[in-house]
Order: C-alpha cells, then sequence, then structure tokens
C-alpha cells in the first residue's frame, strides 16, 4: 500500500493539524481518523456572554410562565368567588331540574288524557 504524508498549508478552517504519515489500508485509516479526532480542538470556543445572555433569558421566561400560572389560579378564585354570591345554579343542577320537569310535563299529559277518557265515559 502507499504511504501519503498530510500536510496542509495555510489556515486550516477546522482541519486537524498534520500528523505524519497515514497508512491507506481500511483498518489503519479508521484508526488514524479516530486518533486525529481525538486530538483536534473544537471549531467555536464557547462565549460567556452568550451563555449568561442565554442563561438569562432561560431564567426569565421561567418567572414569566410562573407569573402566568400564578394569575391564572388567582383569576379563577377570584370568579369563582363571584359566581358563588350570586347565587347562580350549576350545570349539573340546572339539568336535574329540567329533567324533573320535563318528568312532570310528561305525567300532566298522561293525566289530562286520563281525566278527558273518564269524562268521556261518564257522558
Amino acid at each position: 500500500m502507499a504511504n501519503i504524508i498530510w500536510a496542509p498549508r495555510g489556515a486550516t478552517h477546522g482541519v486537524p493539524p498534520p500528523c505524519g504519515e497515514v497508512n491507506l489500508d481500511p483498518n489503519g485509516l479508521a484508526a488514524h481518523i479516530r486518533n486525529v479526532t481525538e486530538r483536534s480542538v473544537p471549531m467555536q470556543t464557547r462565549n460567556k456572554i452568550m451563555d449568561d445572555l442565554s442563561q438569562l433569558m432561560t431564567n426569565a421566561m421561567g418567572v414569566a410562565q410562573g407569573a402566568k400560572d400564578e394569575a391564572e389560579t388567582a383569576m379563577n378564585s377570584m370568579m369563582d368567588r363571584w359566581l358563588a354570591n350570586r347565587n347562580l345554579v350549576t350545570r349539573e343542577e340546572f339539568d336535574a331540574v329540567r329533567a324533573m320537569a320535563q318528568k312532570a310535563r310528561e305525567e300532566n299529559e298522561a293525566l289530562k288524557a286520563r281525566i278527558a277518557a273518564l269524562e268521556e265515559g261518564k257522558s
């Protein structure tokens, strides 16, 4: 197999520094790539100002979410108190009374029909 010397010229633009001779057989190349990757430095360094700003924004969003949840809870309890003071009925109570009224109407119609039949029988 052929041996190649790897030595880039000029700016590297994130290319790892030269490391000498490279064996092109598949196993040797894979080992070489692993070796170069382990020794390479990251292309971009962390910016402390941006990290701090990012952390600050994340914390601010958490505080805003907490304030929103607290405001919703306070508003719901205030609305519940307001509705309780107005003597309003709940939907379940309304539906129960409506069912009782419907049953009473049906019984009333049945009694009217029975009275009419009894009056027909007398005459």
